[in-house]
């Protein structure tokens, strides 16, 4: 953070700027998932099928993780954020005019790919610039504008739907864009842009020598890509697809309803997760890694309860519960790596948010059509505990650090027996 700055929750205003764009871009994601079922009523998909729409943004996003990471090491960060905001807002709005599924997976390809490459830019300019003792903050903080547009898109999709029925998610994606657009246009400035370009002598050895590179990340850097990959795979499986759908389909709501359930689960999430940043800087993340899996799996372990609309809403207040590690992956890999190879190992994140979104709706998708939404409750359990186990392993402290932390220092040399003295 810039010497002299004013900042407010430990962000100045650029990146206040920066963590508000990021949401809003992909606000037209999160606001598909109200309306999954007229969505599917629409054009009367199987649950499988609706798995595959769902995944063809993750799948556009997935293939440009590397090409994206590369390029945002040679291009202006802010000019290619600005395009790829722009180019996300007309995909939006032309899926307004979607007669045919084929249109939609279309229009979602085109926002993954705009999306990847916001995100990167976003993501690499924050890391790259958000000094290590508040990083844990200012990525929460990052965190938290996702719940609370993650408040907001749900209810105002779920008012839309009333009018423009499953069409609304793109509606609000494209005014949702808009505010990104102007977020960054007048919040930002090139001049103060960090460079994310590698250092003088590492220029013109292509994109493999960076990767092999930021294996200096060790332990730390393997526990914030399985956080990745368990928290977003946990989002977008069971949060976002398993209970709108369990919502809808089981307990008879509305998108309305159902939007106001999302907007409980980001409303507690809030709270944990600015909680979880400041512990995370004053504690330690890796330390407390392993404990917020634990709550994210107790939590996972609740919907198990769901029997009817009181109990549904909420066990879906309570799964905010399990965002304490949500602002972890983001940070610890500010932690792993050194400044000219951060960017790169933002790409290696997204890399890991991507596939877990790819995968997430056709596993969820293919356990319920298999085995019904138990099946696909116990499959995301099983993956967020084993998930556990790695970032545990990855994590805990050699045992020769352990016994040279618990060994008693030696005595000063002075106060040492001497020879002479018979020792």
């Amino acid at each position: 953070m810039k010497a002299g700055s004013r900042t407010f929750l430990s962000a100045n205003l650029e990146q206040w700027a920066l963590v508000a764009a990021l949401p809003l871009n992909q606000a037209g994601n999160s606001a598909l998932y109200t309306v999954l079922g007229p969505f599917r009523g629409a054009f009367d998909m199987p649950y499988s099928e609706l798995g595959l729409v769902l995944a063809s943004y993750g799948f556009a996003r997935f293939l440009t993780n590397i090409p994206v990471g590369l390029v945002i090491r040679r291009a202006p960060l802010r000019a290619l954020v600005l395009a790829g905001i722009v180019v996300n807002l007309l995909a939006a709005a032309g899926a307004l005019a979607a007669t045919q599924v084929w249109q939609v997976v279309l229009s979602r390809i085109i926002q993954g790919v705009a999306v990847s490459v916001v995100q990167a830019g976003i993501l690499a300019w924050l890391v790259i610039a958000v000094e290590a003792a508040t990083r844990g903050r200012v990525m929460a903080l990052s965190e938290a504008l996702f719940s609370i547009v993650g408040l907001l898109v749900p209810l105002g999709t779920g008012a839309l739907a009333v009018v423009l029925d499953w069409r609304a998610a793109f509606a609000l994606a494209t005014m949702a864009a808009v505010l990104a657009c102007l977020a960054v246009l007048f919040g930002t400035k090139a001049h103060s842009v960090p460079v994310a370009a590698p250092p003088r002598d590492e220029r013109g050895q292509g994109g493999l020598r960076s990767w092999r590179a930021i294996r200096v990340g060790g332990s730390t850097l393997v526990a914030a890509y399985l956080l990745t990959f368990v928290v977003a795979f946990g989002r977008n499986g069971m949060l976002n697809t398993l209970l709108p759908v369990i919502g809808s389909d089981e307990i008879g709501l509305s998108p309305l309803q159902v939007g106001f359930g999302l907007t409980l689960a980001n409303l507690t999430g809030i709270g944990v997760l600015m909680l979880g940043g400041w512990a995370g800087d004053r504690f330690g993340r890796r330390r407390l890694a392993a404990p917020g899996l634990v709550a994210l799996l107790l939590c996972q372990a609740a919907l198990f309860g769901v029997r009817g609309e009181v109990l549904y809403f909420a066990i879906i207040a309570a799964q905010g519960l399990g965002f304490w590690v949500n602002s972890y992956p983001t940070s610890l890999v500010g932690d792993a790596l050194p400044p000219h190879l951060r960017s790169v190992g933002i790409a290696g994140y997204r890399l890991m948010v991507d596939g877990a979104i790819l995968l997430a709706p056709v596993a969820v998708g293919f356990a319920s059509d298999w085995g019904g939404f138990g099946a696909a409750k116990g499959l995301t359990m099983g993956i967020t505990a084993a998930v556990l186990v790695g970032v545990w392993l990855a994590t805990r402290e050699p045992r020769r650090l352990r016994l040279a932390a618990a060994a008693p220092a030696p005595p000063p040399a002075s106060l040492r027996e001497s020879p002479e003295r018979g020792g």
